[in-house]
């Protein structure tokens, strides 16, 4: 096999209090995009920053016509509402969401700050809601469904890498897919019969053969009980007229926080759902950092922070030889649940990891203390509003994990993105 180079870029966009993260692999000679993720795009802050930011990045995309994943961690409006505007915009090959049950859903999207009939609509029917808004830009939805491993989810083979020269990857993305449907789908509205949506337990990773891979953990949630998920059901289709529209919104939102207040669980677990997602290149990749017998400029194998409307740039150093990414998105990281998703990657690919987005815009409320000592990355990403109420991030989380990696802030006023090199020789 002849050397293979490939950049890849993780970035950061600055939205204030929401997330917006995407990554690209590409031809190292050319920096043509071969494969494209976005994770998450949502800010509860200023439409207009959000916009300014989808608008830069599809231009960056150098009229290539399509994301490859789009991966939704979970309901969220600071973490989706950019997500109708992306995909007016341009095609998603494939969305991934954390599945769960229909009186899950129901119940996240009224415990959200601000209820509307479009959250509402997107709860119900998250696959039909966005086959709505993305018409012919949606290729198919893929629903991840929580389960529980007794060992770690193992590597993909090594395969031949793609050569460079290729300019669509999709024929290799490879995907295991479940043959039955996880149980609570038949409870599942359906607002809208065309769009194509499956299910996997992701116990092998969504890859690109030979290159790059995905691994997915959901949490698991116990079994709901059958007769308020027939009474949430029967009143939602109660309102729902032919166009998938409710007919009475407003008295809808207030009859469901009835039937929950009265029958159901008065906590908010809004956060012990996130899809927790780990990319990185497969191990028989290196991180290149030789690059004196090179014909073409060597990529800043560092982090940059892009400064809002400006094209000057702060140097933070290089990464190390550890290429791989985390994301967090809302998740409350219990010790257990930690343990659970260490365990569910595997021990190799936590040692790859070299940038992690800290869970929940880094709030005390979802981090238990000393929480940095198990994790191995350098660089710890923190993704806020400056003018948030909630205080993020909290002092303790950002004091605890600067014992061991560097602090990187991504507000309104300041983004972030790192790129590097993979040589397959």
């Amino acid at each position: 096999m002849r050397n293979k180079y490939f950049h890849f870029y993780y970035d950061f966009k600055p939205v204030g209090e929401g997330l917006f993260a995407t990554g690209a692999i590409s031809n190292a000679w050319n920096d043509n995009i071969l494969f494209n993720w976005v994770y998450d795009c949502g800010s509860s802050d200023s439409p207009a920053e959000l916009d300014r930011e989808i608008d830069a990045y599809i231009r960056s995309q150098n009229g290539r016509g399509w994301i490859d994943f789009f991966i939704i961690s979970h309901l969220d409006r600071d973490h989706i509402n950019g997500v109708a505007r992306i995909m007016k915009r341009i095609r998603v090959d494939k969305i991934f969401l954390p599945y769960m049950p229909l009186v899950e859903r129901i119940e996240l999207a009224l415990n959200q700050p601000v209820v509307s009939p479009e959250s509402l609509r997107f709860a119900a029917d998250p696959a039909g809601y966005l086959a709505e808004v993305g018409s012919d830009n949606l290729g198919e939805v893929i629903f991840i469904v929580g389960g529980e491993s007794e060992e770690y989810i193992p590597p993909v083979g090594s395969d031949e890498p793609p050569s460079p020269e290729e300019t669509d990857l999709r024929k290799r993305i490879k995907i295991k897919k479940d043959d039955t449907s996880p149980d609570g789908a038949a409870d599942d509205l359906k607002l809208n019969d065309y769009v194509r949506y499956s299910y996997t337990t992701a116990t092998e990773p969504a890859s690109i053969v030979g290159l790059w891979e995905f691994v997915f953990f959901n949490e698991t949630f116990k079994e709901v009980d059958a007769s308020l998920t027939e009474t949430v059901k029967k009143r939602i289709q109660g309102s729902i007229q032919g166009d998938g529209y409710f007919d009475d919104a407003e008295q809808l939102i207030d009859d469901l926080k009835d039937i929950y207040e009265n029958r159901f669980f008065k906590g908010n677990r809004r956060n012990d759902i996130s899809l927790v997602t780990y990319s990185g290149p497969i191990v028989t990749g290196l991180l290149d950092k030789n690059f004196s017998d090179h014909h073409f400029p060597p990529p800043p194998l560092a982090w940059r922070l892009l400064h809002s409307r400006k094209t000057t740039f702060t140097y933070l150093g290089p990464l190390s030889s550890k290429p791989s990414i985390l994301y967090f998105g809302d998740i409350t990281v219990k010790k257990r649940r930690l343990q659970k998703i260490i365990k569910w990657f595997g021990s190799a690919r936590w040692d790859r990891i070299t940038i992690t987005q800290i869970a929940h815009h880094g709030s005390v409320h979802s981090w238990f203390k000393s929480a940095a000592i198990e994790f191995k990355h350098e660089y710890s990403v923190y993704s806020y509003g400056l003018h948030n109420t909630y205080k993020h991030p909290g002092k303790d989380v950002v004091d605890d994990f600067k014992t061991m990696s560097a602090t990187i802030l991504v507000n309104e006023h300041q983004g972030a993105c790192c790129s590097g090199m993979l040589h397959f020789k």
